[in-house]
């Protein structure tokens, strides 16, 4: 076994980069006596001559299992190696694993060594254990190693300052198909999404001394709208974690080793839930004493009010807008009080918001666009328009004034600007208010006798029937409809080719742009996505065993089926091994016709 591993370590592709560094992790850091966990050693570069470490208190349950990482950086390939152990505990305690070792250009590396905490395996352990375990499988797949959880920037505030929740993703298995389903209700709280981009960067964090792999899925930015004690409610997903099958192997089968999961027989999809725990956030209410011209504005802002012109006759219109600008909970802004002399009419205002909500809170602007329209002549004064809001630094209340906004009004021409009795208009000249009166016509009236014209024609007939016609048409359209769609999976087959063709679009997408990992894996969630709905079998119930068997019940080639498998395989065998893969260009052709036929073929 030995130097079965040393061959393995120094099977590398091309010319490898130096190694940088030899470390361990472990899957968990608190174990009960005979609680089953992963230990993980993980070579940066070339290396040979891996010595495992003195295991001493701990039993060695199943492995070496080997996964490979390889990358190109300007024409340099580096790859990182990991070896991973299934262990248990003897006994309880606090318990060290020992250093691993390897050869690294001719130097000798190291790990340091590993304290785990070991508890008794009373009842109460193992409840807690089964409690802990979401999607368990023959691996011991735990809610350890993948969970969700949410992070808040601010757990005090006032009422109407943001607060941006981040939901963040941890895993240290393989996880496809990840997906949220409940979003809190956010009761109390005023909600705005930020965008997050179609592939969530993905980096490494250290969690209590265990390595995970980190994506963050969802941010918002929540404005608390009453005070007191509000909480977030939890959030809900679920994703498909890919994961070794534990098996009981064969000593005295020197060729039972080849059964390991390194060599793709024993791995296991498994649908894990997940959700985030509830928090609890403290918001302040506003300083007493608070100005009549406070909204509830909340933030850092500037105020400008003007009039887009100074001098205007009778009946002519003019603006007035108010725009407001900064970084606070734009969106709940509401219109500042304007007070309009009695002689303009005006009217409720048209709002327009250049707003942009991102990782740095919500900035903008607001504008109020007032419409006034002056009926008499006259100098007029729009008193001073006040703007107060609620300043995060200062924790006080700041108030911005326009100033007096002055408007001269001229007599109108052609208009009702000077009243005159009624008894003395004539006809050359009346004109109220843009023609809004018209004048009775004077010329001679044409009637039309009885049963000419449209009533009693044919085509009056057919309009009068129409509607019911038409109504007798939806419903029957209705009724097919329901019935179609009263089937859901009968539904979703029916939209797998359009949902697999949209994402073998990204795919091809991904390999123009030479982004040959992300080509393989939309191509791979492509094609399992499609017979996941074609098939009516869930995504974590899905393998090629049961695809093949219920395509070859529904009449699909040999041919056809293998093909699949064989692409199947060649997008996640080149994910570890690219150069040894087809071209994306054939992987693609493959998958495309794939679907056609299949689509051609089944029954």
């Amino acid at each position: 076994m030995k130097r079965l591993i040393s061959l393995l370590l120094t099977s590398t592709i091309y010319a490898v980069a130096v190694a940088q560094s030899f470390t361990a992790a472990v899957t968990k850091n608190t174990v009960v006596v005979g609680e089953q966990f992963q230990v993980t050693f993980t070579i940066e570069g070339n290396a040979k001559n891996f010595g495992p470490p003195a295991w001493g208190d701990f039993s060695v349950l199943g492995g070496p299992y080997q996964s490979n990482q390889t990358q190109w950086t300007n024409g340099v390939v580096s790859q990182t190696t990991g070896l991973t152990y299934l262990v248990s505990a003897k006994k309880e305690g606090k318990l060290t694993i020992g250093s691993a070792t390897v050869e690294s250009n001719g130097k000798k590396l190291s790990t340091n060594p590993i304290t785990i905490t070991v508890v008794k395996n009373t009842s109460q352990a193992q409840g807690n254990q089964q409690g802990n375990q979401q999607g368990s499988d023959a691996s011991g797949l735990s809610s350890k190693n993948v969970f969700l959880k949410a992070f808040i920037d601010k757990t005090n505030v006032y009422r109407g300052e943001g607060i941006t929740v981040t939901y963040k993703l941890y895993f240290n298995v393989n996880v496809y198909n990840y997906a949220l389903e409940k979003a809190p209700s956010f009761t109390g709280f005023f909600n705005q999404d930020i965008k997050m981009p179609d592939q969530p960067v993905v980096y490494n964090e250290n969690v209590n001394g265990v390595q995970y792999k980190v994506a963050a899925l969802k941010k918002v930015i929540l404005f608390p709208q009453q005070s007191g004690t509000l909480s977030i409610d939890e959030m809900k997903g679920e994703c498909v974690a890919r994961v070794q099958v534990k098996r009981n192997r064969n000593p005295n089968d020197p060729f039972d080793v080849f059964n390991d999961p390194f060599f793709g027989n024993s791995m296991q999809d498994v649908k894990v839930n997940i959700k985030t725990d509830p928090i609890k956030i403290t918001v302040k209410d506003f300083p007493a004493n608070a100005p009549e011209s406070f909204k509830g504005a909340v933030g850092h802002y500037a105020f400008d009010a003007h009039l887009d012109k100074n001098e205007i006759k009778a009946n002519d219109a003019v603006n007035l807008k108010v725009k407001i600008s900064g970084k606070g909970n734009l969106k709940l802004l509401e219109n500042p009080t304007v007070n309009f002399p009695p002689q303009i009419e005006s009217y409720d205002p048209k709002v327009n918001e250049n707003i942009a909500v991102n990782e740095g809170g919500t900035s903008g602007s607001k504008t109020f666009e007032y419409l006034m329209i002056p009926r008499t002549e006259g100098n007029y004064q729009i008193p001073a328009i006040d703007f107060t809001y609620f300043d995060l630094d200062k924790k006080s209340y700041v108030t911005l004034s326009s100033g007096q906004l002055n408007l001269k009004v001229g007599k109108g021409e052609g208009n009702a600007a000077t009243l005159v009795e009624a008894n003395s208009i004539s006809k050359a000249d009346v004109a109220v208010l843009g023609k809004d009166i018209r004048y009775i016509k004077t010329n001679s009236i044409v009637f039309s006798n009885s049963g000419e014209g449209f009533y009693g024609s044919p085509l009056f007939y057919a309009l009068l029937l129409s509607p019911f016609l038409l109504v007798g048409a939806a419903f029957v359209y209705a009724q097919k409809l329901n019935a179609l769609n009263s089937n859901a999976m009968l539904v979703k087959s029916r939209g797998a080719t359009k949902l697999a063709n949209k994402r073998l679009a990204f795919a091809k997408k991904f390999m123009n742009e030479n982004k040959s990992n992300e080509f393989y894996e939309e191509t791979y969630k492509a094609l399992n996505g499609y017979l996941s709905d074609k098939l009516a079998i869930p995504v974590a119930d899905l393998t090629k065993e049961t695809a093949s068997a219920k395509l070859f019940t529904r009449k699909v080639s040999n041919e056809t089926v293998n093909k699949l498998i064989t692409t199947l395989d060649m997008c996640e065998f080149a994910r570890f091994a690219p150069s040894a893969a087809s071209t994306p260009q054939t992987i693609y052709n493959d998958a495309v016709n794939i679907i056609t036929k299949i689509e051609s073929e089944i029954v």
